[in-house]
């Protein structure tokens, strides 16, 4: 973003307008350049779908990689202090403390070793906005220059011009965090048409945050300007010339990491996810091998697989090809920035034929549905677990448990015998037995209480003891030695545990094809090892509000890799 953005933009007559052209033709103009060549501006045109979130991750992210981070809090409610659970003896500033005179110290909150949050107090005034505005990019500009490597930017939520827009000129990097449903791409749609409006050219960079592939009723779930455009009249969408401007930077799934609503972390909870996950990705592997041999191009091939697995009943073969049909050509039209009212075709008569074979297979492939009918029966039993624990909840009812065990007990003889034959079914057959032991495991009371013995805890103001997050999210961050320690041990009891419950199921149910040997045929500890390890790091840390650190999971690769290109994207020249 450069100066000609704001003198070609139109931004509305008043004082911040004024305020911000004036700081934007101020004396000190490389550290300026400077300044706005590291900053990221991160919004959504509504709230609650993970914008704050977002930028904590980010300044987390950048921080753990050695980058000197601010992570300034423009919203008025300041959710970043709240969100890391920065509690009252930690004194966040108050907005009455300070005052503009005062050295940029005062101002600043440290958080993590390389991390600092910027204004970390309440900004209700709508005189605050012009405030931070003058003192960032004026007073304390050549000190923020010199002191971080990279700024976040935390905007209130929506599109108003004084605290959000205004600020848009001074971002190297605009990004837009969306969710896969109606009304957050309405208002992401109304958002970028505002940009566009007041600063012509203005790149926004898409963040899809709880991404998932689901089409339900012609819903696309990457789709903002296709989405917004069926939402608005004609002349309020996005056009062909302004929807080149958008980019996608991430599709980030949702986590139980993410979650704030979980509160209390439950291993058992936790281990039926894994399982849920374990299933789908078996899944949409074993569709992906069947695409391949029906000959579909390798251009939809990923986009197929993933719209079969998100969309599983088939009723009317030639009726799902043709809504399959008309979802790629909405898709396609919107690559291509282009609008289109009427369906289009993308598949050619070769193309068609590959699909239709697929189509067949899939229907008639018994090990799919029995996997299908796994991941429906994990997720109602998620549903009655998280239903249980909510505030109106009761217990699930005796036998609850039993009757999944029952059922997964069946599906992993199914899973053996698949196994003989392939890898694929193999190696998810072995995770999924290891799930399953853990699963049988955490029904005891006791196990579940030396799990939660290694979350710290505080006494909030009620005088109850919770669970401190904060000083979690720092063991994460910083990678305490005096938890590493704990953390070990436990670990060692519960692999213990773990590999006489593998064996007593393995035994029980004959399945020696899911379980992993070593060379004199014995079963071999260590794989099960890394997969206990990784288990309890992301059971421990669920509910967190942070994503990094968590290695073996589609989110915290899915948000890495969108963290790097906007990295790259920041530290590349224009």
């Amino acid at each position: 973003m450069t100066r000609a953005v704001v003198e070609r933009g139109r931004g509305p007559a008043g004082s911040l307008s004024d305020t911000a052209r004036r700081l934007l033709a101020g004396s000190d103009q490389a550290s300026l350049r400077r300044v706005v060549g590291k900053s990221v501006a991160v919004s959504s045109g509504k709230g609650g779908v993970g914008k704050t979130i977002t930028a904590c991750n980010l300044a987390i992210y950048y921080a753990r990689k050695g980058l000197r981070v601010g992570l300034a809090d423009l919203d008025p409610l300041s959710d970043v202090a709240s969100l890391l659970d920065i509690y009252e003896s930690e004194q966040v500033l108050k907005a009455r403390d300070t005052s503009p005179s005062d050295g940029l110290a005062s101002f600043i909150l440290p958080v993590f070793k390389g991390l600092e949050i910027l204004f970390p107090f309440q900004k209700l005034d709508p005189a605050e906005a012009r405030r931070i505005m003058e003192m960032i990019y004026g007073r304390h500009l050549a000190e923020i220059d010199g002191r971080y490597d990279i700024l976040i930017f935390d905007m209130p939520a929506g599109m108003s011009y004084d605290d959000n827009l205004a600020y848009v000129p001074f971002m190297k990097r605009l990004v837009l965090v969306t969710n896969p449903e109606p009304t957050a791409h309405a208002s992401a749609g109304a958002y970028v048409k505002e940009v566009l409006r007041l600063y012509p050219g203005t790149l926004v960079h898409l963040w899809h945050n709880r991404y998932s592939r689901r089409l339900k009723d012609g819903f696309h779930p990457s789709d903002v300007a296709g989405n917004y455009n069926r939402l608005v009249q004609e002349e309020d969408r996005l056009s062909s010339d302004e929807t080149v401007f958008l980019r996608d930077f991430a599709f980030v799934p949702e986590d139980p990491a993410l979650d704030l609503l979980q509160g209390e972390p439950s291993p058992a909870i936790h281990v039926l996810k894994s399982m849920r996950d374990a299933l789908e990705y078996a899944q949409r592997r074993l569709l992906m091998q069947a695409a391949k041999k029906t000959g579909i191009p390798a251009r939809i091939l990923d986009m197929v697989t993933s719209y079969v697995h998100s969309n599983p009943s088939m009723k009317d073969p030639a009726a799902y090809l043709a809504e399959l049909d008309s979802y790629f050509g909405v898709a396609m039209a919107a690559v291509a920035g282009k609008e289109t009212e009427k369906p289009v075709h993308v598949f050619d008569a070769a193309e068609t034929a590959a699909l239709q074979d697929f189509l067949l297979k899939v229907r008639q492939s018994g090990l799919r549905r029995e996997m299908q009918r796994m991941e429906d029966l994990v997720a109602e039993q998620i549903r009655r677990w998280e239903e249980a624990r909510g505030p109106f909840g009761n217990r699930l009812p005796p036998g609850a448990d039993k009757a999944i065990d029952r059922e997964l007990g069946r599906f992993l003889v199914i899973l053996n015998r698949a196994a003989r034959g392939s890898g694929l079914m193999r190696n998810q057959g072995i995770l999924l037995l290891f799930y399953f032991s853990l699963h049988k495991l955490f029904q005891s009371r006791t196990l579940v209480t030396v799990l939660r013995g290694l979350i710290p805890r505080r006494v909030n103001q009620k005088g109850r003891k919770v669970r401190d997050r904060f000083r979690q999210i720092r063991t994460l961050v910083e990678r305490d030695p005096l938890y590493r320690q704990r953390y070990l041990k436990a670990l060692g009891t519960i692999h213990a545990l773990v590999m006489r419950q593998v064996s007593a199921v393995a035994r029980a149910l004959d399945l020696n094809g899911l379980v992993i040997v070593d060379g004199a045929s014995r079963i071999d500890g260590r794989p099960y090892l890394k997969l206990l390890a990784a288990f309890l790091h992301e059971s421990l840390y669920s509910g967190l509000s942070v994503i990094v650190g968590f290695d073996y999971r589609s989110a915290a690769a899915a948000f890495q890799e969108g963290a790097e290109r906007l990295l790259s994207s920041v530290q590349s020249p224009d």
